[in-house]
């Protein structure tokens, strides 16, 4: 899995999700629901945490519903193809 030019690819470069916030929310703006997600104070959605999802787990999330919401560590080695 990578990240290039605001879109996530899966490892055989099928295009999963592109990286897009209409509200440009923040961290500071998101409440902790659980270990895996977050509710967004702008919108009420559920935002995932990617550091506590595998890459199959992210991967099937991305493939069911591409709308789903993301806070993405970009130091996430889930996200370097060089790992």
């Amino acid at each position: 899995m990578f990240i290039k030019d605001q879109k996530i690819y899966a490892a055989n470069g099928d295009l999963l999700k592109e990286i897009h916030c209409p509200k440009k929310v923040s961290i500071d703006e998101l409440t902790r629901n659980n270990r895996v997600s977050f509710n967004c104070n702008l919108c009420e959605k559920e935002v995932l945490d990617t550091d506590h999802l595998s890459e199959q787990e992210l991967e099937k999330t991305l493939r069911d519903n591409p709308a789903t919401c993301l806070k993405i560590n970009l130091f996430n080695p889930m996200f370097n193809p060089y790992v």
